[in-house]
């Protein structure tokens, strides 16, 4: 089986890695030096794609000949891409306000929406038909891309940047990380709804009294103010704070069990989504920043990458990495990783 695992960062370069010998496979040159910030791949894996400077990469995978596609609509810094599943959208992000929505295939100008602040971060909530994105100013932006319309905006933590945002497959849950280091976790659905039942359940024979129907999920840590949410229907379940520095990054996996965050203070953090965000592990090893985290297939594994230059794999259940990739020349910015082929992604497959 093969397993895609990139990385690109301020190099300006976008590295492949085996898995299996634990060496560069190959490397890709962005023309111009632009700082690459985030990565996406393809639903089918053949390509990948890169933000940079003002611009959107499109680097067809073990193809090393091809030119690499390079799209300008923005005018600043690109922040997140990420895929619309099941189709060849990509959708984008940017200092400069927007967030695009981009055809691949017939290269047509994108549609854009203007939010009027720099842009961090973009999720996607297919299930619905949203985009989420993150502001500077401390919002987050729901887009309805059937109505093609900013539908809600939240005022989450205003004068707080919102850094990332990550939800689980089905929609039902978002996690929203904040500069300051805190997360919020939002229901878009009510608790009665039959598909919040997961996130919910307890076995009675581990429920103490009627109050422990809900899990920690459901209840603050913290006492806040309420956050107007706008009739949206979203719900703020719970916030709190793993890190004291930056937060950089959070990430659903693939299983919707866990939750990761990245951070300033050089270490990861796992947390259990479905036993009311127990932590599972701090993960340490790296000696800077840690900008980028994301989960295998089987949510087995985490990597991370940093500013030390370094792409780590650790197991979850142990705090030091158990593979290293060494080879960027400047600070990692994002991390991709897929060890699931598009033909196997509806049968149980091993990973790793």
């Amino acid at each position: 089986m093969s397993i895609t695992l990139a990385s690109t960062g301020f190099d300006s370069t976008i590295r492949l890695w085996s898995v299996t010998d634990h060496t560069e496979e190959h490397k890709f040159h962005i023309q111009g030096k632009s700082q690459i910030n985030c990565l996406a791949l393809s639903e089918e894996q053949d390509f990948l794609v890169a933000g940079g400077a003002s611009a959107i990469y499109k680097i067809m995978l073990y193809e090393y000949d091809k030119a690499i596609e390079t799209f300008q609509h923005h005018s600043g810094n690109v922040t997140d891409v990420k895929f619309y599943p099941r189709s060849q959208f990509v959708i984008s992000s940017s200092e400069d306000g927007t967030v695009k929505f981009w055809n691949f295939q017939d290269r047509t100008i994108p549609t854009t929406f203007d939010l009027q602040t720099p842009v961090n971060c973009v999720c996607v909530l297919p299930v619905y038909g949203i985009v989420v994105a993150g502001t500077s100013d401390g919002r987050i932006h729901i887009i309805n891309l059937k109505s093609s319309e900013v539908s809600h905006v939240i005022n989450v933590k205003l004068g707080v940047s919102v850094q990332s945002i990550s939800a689980t497959s089905d929609g039902v849950l978002v996690f929203v990380g904040m500069r300051d280091g805190e997360v919020l976790v939002f229901s878009t659905i009510s608790q009665e709804d039959e598909h919040f039942l997961p996130y919910i359940s307890i076995p009675t024979h581990q429920r103490k009294d009627e109050s422990d129907m809900l899990p920690l999920l459901m209840k603050p840590r913290i006492p806040t103010p309420d956050i107007d949410v706008c009739d949206s229907g979203w719900i703020l379940h719970t916030r709190f704070k793993p890190h004291k520095k930056y937060l950089l990054k959070v990430c659903v996996c693939p299983l919707n069990m866990y939750f990761a965050t990245a951070s300033a203070d050089c270490t990861a953090k796992v947390y259990n989504i479905l036993d009311g965000l127990k932590p599972v592990n701090t993960f340490v090893g790296h000696r800077d920043w840690v900008f980028d985290v994301e989960f295998n297939s089987n949510s087995e594994f985490i990597v991370t990458g940093s500013s030390d230059c370094c792409v780590n794999v650790y197991d979850l259940e142990s705090d030091t990495a158990i593979l290293s990739f060494q080879g960027h020349e400047k600070p990692v910015t994002s991390i991709i990783i897929n060890d699931v082929t598009a033909e196997e992604e509806d049968s149980d497959t091993e990973s790793f």
